[in-house]
This record gives C-alpha cells, sequence and structure tokens, in this order.
C-alpha cells in the first residue's frame, strides 16, 4: 500500500516538473515573440533559450515552435542558408504531426525566403500552399496574414485585380486582424495605391502604418514604410523631403543591420537621383546596392538552398516510398494473419464436428450397451424368479410329507401315559 502511494506521489510529482518546465518555454515563446519587431537581437537571444528548454522538455510543437522563430530571424537578418536549415526542421515535425497551421506558417516564412533570392514564381506558390493550410486548419490569424503577402506578390507580379480581391478579403475581416496585421494591411493598402497611382489615398494609409510603426517599435517595418513614402514624394516631385524619408529608413536598416531593407531604400535612391538629374550618385548608389545584393545572393548561397530543398525533396520522396513498403507490408502481414485465422477457425470447425460425430457415436454404443444390461438383468431376475418358485415349491412338499408339531406333541404324550 505504501509503495503504491509512494508511486502515486512520485508521478505527480514528474508531472507537475513536466507542467512547469512546459509553462516556462511557453513564457519564453510568448517572450520572443513579443521582441521580434521591436528588438529583433534580443528575440533571438530569447529564441536559443526557448529551443533548448523545447528540447529539454521533449516536446515536439515546442521544438518546431522553437525554429520557426530562430528562421524568421535569420530570415530578417538574411542568413537564408541557416534560416532555410531551421525552417526544414521545423516543417518535418508539423508535417510527422499532421500540423496545418505549423505547416502553413513554414511555408509562409520558406516564401519570404524564395522572393529574398528572386523565385517570385515559388514564393507565390508557396504562399499559395500555405494559405489552403490555413484554410485547412481553421486558423484565421495564419489566412489573413498569407493575404497580406499574397497581395505584395501581386503588386509585384502587376496583378493588381487579383491584389485588390485580396486587399477587399482582408478589410471585410478587419475586426479579427491584430495590430501587427492592421499595420501590414495599411502598408499593402499604401503600397497598392501607389502602384496604381491614386497618391492622395496612399499618403493616409502610409502615414497610417507608419505611426502605427512607429508606436509600436516595429524596426524594419519603420525602414520599410519609409521608402514608400519616399517613393510618394518622389512621384509627387518634393524631392528633398523623399531624399529625408530615404535617409532615415537607410540609416535606420544600417545601425539595425536589415540587409534586405537597406536594399530597397537603395533602389529607390537610384531612381530618386534620376529623377533629380544626378546620375553619379545615382551610379554610386548603384554600385553600392550591387555591392549588397552580391553579398546578400552569392551563387553559392542560393546553390546550398536548393540542393538542401532538393534534399529535403528527395528525402520526403523517400519516406513516401518508405510509408508505401510499409503499408504494403501490414497489408500482406494483415493477409496472412487473416488466412492464419481462417486456417484456425476450420480446423476448429472440423475438430467441433469430429467431437460431435465422436460424442454421438459414444451415445449409440453407450445406448446399446444398456440395452444389452437391460436384457440381461431381465434373463437374471427371470432365472432368479424361476429358482425362487421351484425352492418354494420343494419346501411345500417337504412340509407335507412331515408331520406336524402338533402331531409329535400328542404322540410324545401317549408314550408317556404308557
Amino acid at each position: 500500500m505504501l509503495r503504491k502511494a509512494f508511486y502515486i506521489i512520485a508521478l505527480l510529482f514528474s508531472q507537475s516538473l513536466f507542467s512547469q518546465q512546459k509553462n516556462d518555454c511557453e513564457k519564453l515563446m510568448e517572450l520572443a515573440d513579443s521582441l521580434y519587431f521591436s528588438n529583433p537581437d534580443s528575440s533571438y537571444s530569447v529564441s536559443i533559450e526557448f529551443e533548448k528548454c523545447a528540447r529539454k522538455s521533449n516536446d515536439l510543437p515546442l521544438i518546431a515552435r522553437s525554429n520557426v522563430s530562430l528562421g524568421r530571424y535569420l530570415l530578417l537578418k538574411s542568413d537564408l542558408e541557416e534560416a532555410n536549415i531551421k525552417l526544414n526542421n521545423a516543417s518535418k515535425i508539423y508535417t510527422d504531426l499532421n500540423d496545418w497551421s505549423g505547416i502553413g506558417t513554414v511555408l509562409k516564412l520558406k516564401s519570404n525566403l524564395q522572393s529574398r533570392i528572386g523565385n517570385e514564381n515559388e514564393s507565390t506558390k508557396l504562399l499559395d500552399e500555405a494559405l489552403t493550410m490555413f484554410r485547412k486548419g481553421n486558423n484565421t490569424k495564419g489566412i489573413i496574414n498569407s493575404l497580406l503577402n499574397l497581395s505584395i506578390r501581386y503588386f509585384k507580379s502587376k496583378e493588381f485585380d487579383k491584389a485588390e480581391a485580396t486587399l477587399k478579403e482582408i478589410e471585410d475581416n478587419f475586426s479579427s486582424l491584430s495590430k501587427t496585421d492592421r499595420y501590414f494591411f495599411h502598408q499593402n493598402k499604401g503600397i497598392f495605391l501607389l502602384e496604381t497611382n491614386r497618391l492622395d489615398e496612399a499618403i493616409r494609409e502610409l502615414n497610417q502604418a507608419h505611426a502605427m510603426a512607429m508606436e509600436d517599435k516595429m524596426i524594419d517595418s519603420e525602414a520599410t514604410i519609409l521608402v514608400y513614402i519616399g517613393k510618394y514624394y518622389r512621384l509627387k516631385k518634393v524631392f528633398d523631403e523623399s531624399k529625408t524619408q530615404l535617409e532615415r529608413s537607410m540609416t535606420i536598416a544600417k545601425e539595425n543591420l536589415l540587409d534586405h531593407e537597406l536594399s530597397e531604400t537603395y533602389e529607390e535612391l537610384i531612381l530618386l537621383h534620376k529623377d533629380m538629374g544626378n546620375f553619379e550618385e545615382a551610379y554610386n548608389t548603384l554600385v553600392l546596392q550591387t555591392e549588397l545584393k552580391n553579398k546578400l545572393l552569392n551563387i553559392e548561397k542560393i546553390n546550398t538552398i536548393s540542393r538542401l530543398e532538393k534534399k529535403l525533396a528527395l528525402s520526403e520522396k523517400e519516406k513516401e516510398i518508405e510509408r508505401e513498403k510499409l503499408n504494403s507490408q501490414k497489408a500482406r502481414e494483415q493477409n496472412q494473419l487473416l488466412t492464419y485465422a481462417l486456417i484456425a477457425m476450420a480446423i476448429f470447425c472440423i475438430f467441433i464436428i469430429y467431437l460431435f460425430v465422436k460424442s454421438r457415436s459414444l451415445k449409440n454404443e453407450i445406448s446399446i450397451q444398456n440395452k444389452d444390461l437391460e436384457r440381461q438383468n431381465h434373463i437374471i431376475e427371470e432365472k432368479s424368479k424361476r429358482i425362487t418358485d421351484s425352492i418354494q415349491y420343494a419346501k411345500r412338499i417337504q412340509q407335507s410329507l412331515l408331520p406336524t408339531e402338533v402331531y409329535i406333541h400328542k404322540s410324545i404324550k401317549r408314550l408317556k401315559k404308557k
């Protein structure tokens, strides 16, 4: 009894420790998410601790989520190769768990990665797949986020009708948007209005997005939105203001090592210098942008990512083949078990039939023997009756021949008198 109580207490204690550890990991996850936009480097440090905690607790969903956090940061810092490795790790776990929302999150980040290396078609394809996963998992936040990203893809491919329809769907669900998603909605709508030359409407959306980015200290988002505000002033021919906004964006990007945002700033600065007639400045900025792009998009890095993706695809194919083999083997084993079961059942039925026949046969034999015994008993009884009757008859004859007791007494008396 005491031993049982000890085991119960130990089990409850271990469960309590596990639950506490999981809670600690989830708190680290929430902290990493809250710091991502305002302080990416701190978010990365917390994400590393989060990954350690998740692995210690051996909780697969938390391990996958920690890989997503690390991959997202590495993507922000343009460390594409490492980001791809982390995202592939998360993808494998989510696929094994059939976690549609998790798979959607990884696909969305991979879409951003493909966009960074210039594969826009692949980027859009992955984003469509992410949207499908989020819809399958009924993940409203994921759906909205994917639509926001898709609207950007449609701007780049000049598919403005699709972009407008996507923004309309987001706007119809505006009440369900998080604060961050609302920022991206205003940003994307502002970009759409810029691309369709509705400048006055565009600046209202862009200024609103900029105010939200500053309020929530969304560093990379502020750098991005300033580029589009600079573009607005360039299109309005207010070149000095355009340059001021772009220089602000460039400062933020350099201070926070945001290479992708810095490249976007250079792109707009080149166009500004050309419109102002400063062709030498335009050329110098182009040189800086080219050097940065070479750093970000060196051939070896792209090839490494491609090799990893092919290896992953091959691995998935091999896994599928193994699954098919396993399913085929299971089917064969099940067929064998069914065959053995049928054979055993047939043998059992034959045995039952044999016992039934044997039982009937024994009953018949016993019945015959019983009848023989009855007949012999009847014969014996008859003989016994005859013998008894003979004895009785002989006894009566003897009794008739012998003198009676009264006669003997009388004879004795007569002899005495003489």
